[in-house]
């Protein structure tokens, strides 16, 4: 797309994007260290992004004619000339605001223990803060699939992590259209409650996910440079390992910056994309039959309010990789769950069908005028797309 020299970051952009890092370098590393078997994972990550691609140049090509791609400037960035009311916007952000602040203290009885274990960590490191964090994130996350009390997980978390850095992005949607500084003090303010309430219980990626989204916005507003992406990339990976310490990942021994980028890296690139890979061998082998949709539908199932739909197939995934904690997971990625329901069709068919709605999502949400509200709500929709 041409945007006139402009990065506009889309649905499209930010799913092969993370397709790419956190599945390409699992399978080339399994194939040479020689945990896979040969290179048949390898050629299922591959076929998923050809078929994403074909999926996605197939809509482009077949509704060229109904979006002005010759002058997407019009339509891909806010537009500050739209009527747009800064006082309705004003008392929807405080309503959205009090009702936010309320469901996450609900959801944390109080202050959110990432907080108090930001200060111990550096400040009385080694005190116990690690233990009592990693307890925390259990009760805060995972508790009620293990006979705990059920305290809004999945649903109070989403619109947490969902409701703060929209809040942030509208609040810098105004002070971009304003240049008023108390609109900017509200940013920061909004910054601080999204990375204290969405990190809260020490998960990493929400509030790394938060941050994309809310340069997604920002290259709604401006041009995004390549100094700018590299500070932002050097801005994550710290933030990873600021995160790292305070949740008790790092160990004292990773305390040197080495030891902490090299692991901090392995966890991004490899984690989930190696436990995909995993999945893979073990449907292959016969550890693990087909599934015919049903773990699709328990993840459906999981994401409604409530205990129903037992404990997750990252549970049990676990136990096969030999993990010692009786309440761990092995999360994977989505193309892990559409390979043990449906196979090797699965992922040609769902693949294709992604390229196709990413297609129809990216006309759909930049083929209108934006003003400071639409922008923030519809990266929101394209964020969860992606």
């Amino acid at each position: 797309m041409n945007s006139h020299g402009a990065l506009v970051i889309t649905p499209f952009i930010l799913f092969a994007f993370f397709e790419i890092i956190s599945l390409w370098p699992s399978a080339i590393f399994a194939y040479y260290t020689g945990q896979s078997e040969d290179a048949y994972p390898i050629i299922i990550v591959a076929l998923g992004f050809f078929c994403l691609l074909c999926g996605f140049s197939l809509i482009r090509r077949l509704r060229r004619n109904r979006f002005n791609y010759r002058s997407p400037k019009t339509f891909l960035y806010l537009h500050i000339e739209l009527p747009f009311s800064i006082t309705r916007c004003s008392i929807g952000i405080i309503l959205t605001f009090l009702f936010l602040l309320g469901i996450s203290l609900y959801h944390y009885r109080g202050i959110p223990p990432v907080s108090s274990s930001f200060m111990a960590s550096f400040g009385l490191h080694g005190s116990g803060t690690d233990l009592l964090m990693q307890e925390s994130r259990k009760i805060l996350t995972k508790d009620h699939l293990f006979g705990g009390a059920y305290r809004g997980q999945g649903l109070i978390s989403s619109f947490m992590y969902v409701g703060w850095p929209f809040l942030l992005a509208v609040s810098l949607a105004i002070y971009y259209k304003t240049k008023k500084r108390s609109w900017l003090l509200t940013s920061i303010l909004f910054l601080f409650f999204t990375f204290i309430f969405v990190a809260g219980d020490g998960t990493r990626a929400p509030f790394l996910y938060a941050i994309i989204y809310l340069v997604v916005v920002i290259s709604m507003f401006k041009r995004l440079k390549m100094r700018f992406l590299f500070i932002l990339s050097v801005f994550l990976i710290v933030m990873t390992i600021v995160l790292s310490i305070i949740t008790g990942r790092l160990d004292e021994e990773e305390w040197s910056i080495k030891d902490a980028l090299q692991k901090t890296a392995e966890r991004v690139a490899l984690d989930n994309g190696m436990d995909t890979i995993y999945v893979i061998e073990f449907v292959r082998s016969g550890v693990l039959d087909y599934q015919y949709g049903a773990i699709n539908l328990q993840k459906a199932i999981l994401a409604l309010p409530g205990t129903a739909g037992g404990q997750p197939f990252s549970h049990r995934l676990s136990f096969l990789l030999g993990k010692r904690s009786t309440t761990s997971f092995a999360s994977t990625t989505y193309l892990a769950t559409i390979f043990i329901d449906f196979g090797i069709i699965g992922v040609v068919l769902f693949y294709l069908m992604f390229g196709c709605v990413f297609g129809l999502a990216q006309q759909l949400l930049y083929n209108v005028k934006k003003n400071a509200s639409n922008a923030c709500s519809g990266r929101i929709c394209y964020l969860l797309f992606g």
